[in-house]
């Protein structure tokens, strides 16, 4: 028993060392109100990557698992972590937003996590906090791609503005903004 202990306390301790992005707050501004279904009516986007050699999917198309071998552009590995949708169903919780996109993915982000991540055999580091109004997401692969999500209500709760942008060192590779209106119907 004691040296099933001392392996999970070393386990822990090495996954503790291995994060690399500052800790966020959990404070949750409670006049923001992200609750409710959004329709999105405008998106855009710019990619900068060079063009798939490994005919690996568009950011459009379905993310293929296929993004974590020696020859994968830069950023792949953290895309995988993109959701995309045209409508959004969002819940708020004490502790978690959780957003559907388009009734088949649902992604739960803790106010103040920080903590690894994956999606298939891709691992990440992903914190999650307020930033004044402000929720942002980042996650940061172990090639060195990061990617930032912020979340804000405008226009007194009417819009919701999404901005992802993907970085590897100085280059950036992807950006997006969406903008979201409340789905009344």
């Amino acid at each position: 028993m004691r040296l099933l202990t001392i392996v999970c306390l070393t386990l822990l301790a090495g996954c503790a060392s291995s994060l690399k992005l500052p800790s966020p707050s959990g404070a949750f501004p409670s006049e923001i109100e992200f609750e409710g279904d959004w329709r999105r009516v405008e998106s855009r986007e710019e990619d900068q990557m060079e063009p798939d050699r490994l005919n690996l999917p568009t950011s459009r198309e379905a993310t293929s698992r296929r993004t974590s071998g020696p020859r994968a552009k830069p950023g792949r590995k953290v895309r995988a972590f993109l959701e995309y949708g045209r409508q959004l169903r969002v819940t708020q919780l004490d502790t978690a937003v959780l957003i559907s996109f388009d009734r088949s993915i649902v992604r739960e982000y803790r106010y103040g996590e920080h903590r690894m991540t994956n999606v298939g055999p891709i691992v990440a580091e992903r914190t999650t906090g307020f930033n004044g109004d402000v929720l942002e997401i980042t996650t940061l692969d172990d090639a060195g791609g990061l990617m930032k999500e912020s979340w804000r209500v405008r226009r007194n709760g009417r819009q919701l503005e999404r901005r992802v942008t993907i970085v590897k060192g100085k280059r950036d590779l992807y950006s997006l903004r969406e903008t979201y209106v409340r789905d009344n119907g």
